[in-house]
């Protein structure tokens, strides 16, 4: 499956994964890969905590880590 937490735009094409499938399980995907990013995002490995720390504009990095995670386009 695809596991890229957030996509730039919509679909292209419907993923070989989810070929004769319901829309559903294209959902399903997205949220695992959504959390995951989420994890990521806590665990440090998308924006790692001493460069967050070192930066100039920290909460201007991390509210768009946030928001990159949180925007409604799955």
């Amino acid at each position: 499956t695809h596991r890229a937490d957030v996509l730039f735009g919509d679909l292209a094409f419907r993923p070989f994964y989810a070929e004769g499938d319901p829309h559903e399980l294209i959902w399903q995907v997205r949220l695992m890969a959504r959390i995951r990013g989420l994890a990521r995002l806590l665990a440090g490995k998308y924006l790692r905590w001493k460069v967050l720390l070192s930066s100039s504009t920290p909460w201007r990095m991390l509210s768009f880590a946030i928001d990159r995670q949180f925007t409604l386009r799955l």
